[in-house]
């Protein structure tokens, strides 16, 4: 299948920062977390952090959160302190994510935000901006 799904990667500071639209497939994921990788290869720091803007995004298909099973040891393994998840006002979204980060609850911090801003400052008051 096809990849579907548009990613908008960046690494500023100590923070990887990812744009999500559309509707994401897991052969979608599973390309970007190859540039997510080279990323934080390249930057190496020791501690950061993750803010994904879901704004856009139109959800899931089935078989993504496995994708996430080898993804989220080796982030954590490189020193991701903090995943802040822009999700506005939805309430799916939200329950959507959820199933991204079970089993990681001691070893990373999740937050949930309504805008970029509101991320970006809880960043900042916690020392990563």
């Amino acid at each position: 299948m096809d990849p579907h799904g548009l990613f908008d990667l960046k690494f500023e500071n100590q923070i990887l920062y990812i744009a999500i639209t559309g509707q994401c497939n897991k052969e979608g994921f599973e390309q970007v977390f190859i540039e997510i990788k080279e990323l934080v290869s390249q930057k190496m720091p020791t501690e950061f952090s993750i803010l994904v803007d879901l704004t856009d995004w139109g959800l899931s298909e089935p078989g993504v959160a496995d994708a996430f099973e080898d993804m989220r040891p080796w982030l954590i393994e490189r020193g991701q302190k903090y995943e802040v998840l822009v999700v506005g006002q939805s309430n799916l979204k939200k329950m959507e994510t959820l199933k991204y980060f079970v089993g990681y609850d001691e070893r990373l911090s999740v937050h949930y935000c309504a805008s970029v801003t509101e991320a970006e400052q809880w960043l900042k008051v916690n020392h990563m901006l």
